[in-house]
């Protein structure tokens, strides 16, 4: 890993040694209990007096690390450093060790470009995690002295690495990541990748590296597979059926002779009431009024009844039923627990369900609220590569509520600083900071703005 004090490198090794199953080794961990069990005092970070102080710390340190590292690769395993490369002689040391342990070494590079979300991470940090300021830059004046003072590994010191460049105030979909790390230390020569870049054109490489001996699971189907493969339902406006159709509705079993009707656009086993797709009912739903549905996610999905998709009954399929999409899709819309279909003004599309089996490896960042999420969503088929796609909740939330501490009604707004050049943001009930990007509740006239999150505050 590479990057400057809290761009998010440590979450980024952590994500990743989880999906690869790989050991990470944190140089924070042995600096900070250096720094403790010795006599090394941790004056302001960026004293002239405590520079010697802190790179000898930095060196001890790393050392304890590599070390640990040489003997987990003499091992034939394959390890994650979460080290912030910030001194020319680290990347030495880790060539050196890349050399003697005819190991590859590949450098993920973690460049926010979100300079206020940055901000916010370092001073939530500081508010949080006392001691890691004992070495750190501690406020964000700090950070830009330290910056000054860098001297890390430059784009020529690194010459002949592989390395990955990673905005972490964007999203990052964990598999995604695994992919291009396995795909980087799988490659001929060296190369230099945009992570962002690479899954905008979509790049699947082929030659990925292959699954240790002992790890793969015949029973586990990888996602990529799992996507090419799949089918989900997206349901279309229908004007008028053809004359001596009979069709029944995939929801409530009932004949449809409506005018207008939801058919799938891919497939003829599916046409549904326009009622019985949208749920009028069920369009908003406050969180303490969540079916047991959304209580249980990600978890588990949680149906009084369960039914099985035409496929699956026609095959006999023992598997499961929270196995197949179909089979999930098909019971949330015959138990009416959710809208298949949400029809919502913050968005220009129809929403469509999506409920996937928990081997699907499927992960996403709400365009909602801003958090990551999994498994079940409303999606967006008309928007390109980067659709819109929310939590289920998010795209259930009421359009307008009514605040305790302010006189006039809230309402669901997007972007609603489009117009403001300043770099801080705050939510006007916890008065706390917010990222522009996330959604809001906003009183027009008195400009007044509320984190989802702060509904209740």
């Amino acid at each position: 890993m590479k990057g400057q004090p809290c761009t998010g490198k440590s979450t980024v090794a952590q994500r990743l040694g989880q999906k690869l199953k790989y050991p990470v080794i944190a140089h924070d961990d042995a600096r900070l209990h250096i720094a403790t069990e010795s006599e090394f005092q941790q004056p302001p970070p960026l004293s002239s007096t405590t520079t010697t102080d802190v790179k000898q710390l930095d060196d001890i340190s790393l050392g304890v690390v590599c070390q640990i590292a040489a003997t987990q690769l003499s091992l034939g395993r394959k390890v994650i450093l979460d080290s912030s490369l910030h001194l020319r002689g680290h990347l030495q040391t880790l060539r050196q060790l890349s050399i003697d342990t005819e190991a590859r070494l590949v450098i993920v590079e973690c460049k926010p470009r979100d300079r206020y979300e940055w901000r916010q991470w370092l001073e939530r940090r500081c508010q949080f995690e006392d001691t890691c300021c004992r070495y750190k830059p501690s406020t964000w004046e700090d950070l830009e002295n330290w910056s000054e003072l860098d001297s890390g590994p430059t784009d020529d010191d690194m010459e002949g690495i592989s390395r990955l460049i990673l905005n972490t105030t964007e999203y990052v979909k964990d598999s995604y990541l695994a992919t291009a790390v396995q795909y980087l230390a799988a490659c001929q020569g060296n190369h230099c990748m945009d992570f962002h870049e690479w899954v905008r054109n979509r790049t699947k490489p082929a030659d990925l590296v292959e699954e240790e001996e002992g790890e793969s699971d015949e029973e586990e189907v990888k996602w990529e597979e799992l996507e090419e493969s799949a089918h989900f339902h997206q349901l279309t406006l229908q004007g008028e059926q053809m004359v001596g159709d009979e069709i029944s509705c995939g929801g409530c079993r009932q004949p449809i002779s409506d005018a207008v009707y939801y058919k799938c656009d891919g497939c003829d086993d599916l046409s549904v009431h326009k009622l019985c797709a949208e749920l009028p009912s069920k369009k908003e739903i406050w969180p303490e009024n969540y079916p047991a549905l959304l209580m249980a996610l990600p978890d588990e999905y949680s149906f009084p009844e369960t039914h099985r998709c035409n496929n699956c009954e026609n095959s006999n399929d023992d598997r499961s039923f929270d196995d197949c999409n179909l089979c999930l899709y098909q019971t949330n819309l015959r138990c009416a627990l959710l809208p298949s279909i949400v029809l919502r003004d913050f968005h220009e599309h129809p929403l469509h369900i999506q409920l996937n089996p928990f081997n699907y490896f499927t992960e996403f960042q709400c365009n909602v609220c801003g958090d990551s999420g999994k498994h079940a969503s409303y999606t967006c088929s008309d928007c390109d590569l980067s659709s819109f796609e929310c939590h289920l909740g998010c795209a259930l939330l009421p359009q307008t509520f009514k605040h305790r501490i302010h006189r006039h009604p809230l309402s669901l707004s997007f972007n609603v600083d489009k117009d403001d050049d300043s770099n801080e943001f705050y939510c006007d009930v916890c008065e706390t900071g917010r990222n522009r990007n996330h959604w809001i509740y906003y009183c027009t006239s008195c400009r007044f703005t509320c984190h989802l999150k702060c509904r209740t505050y």
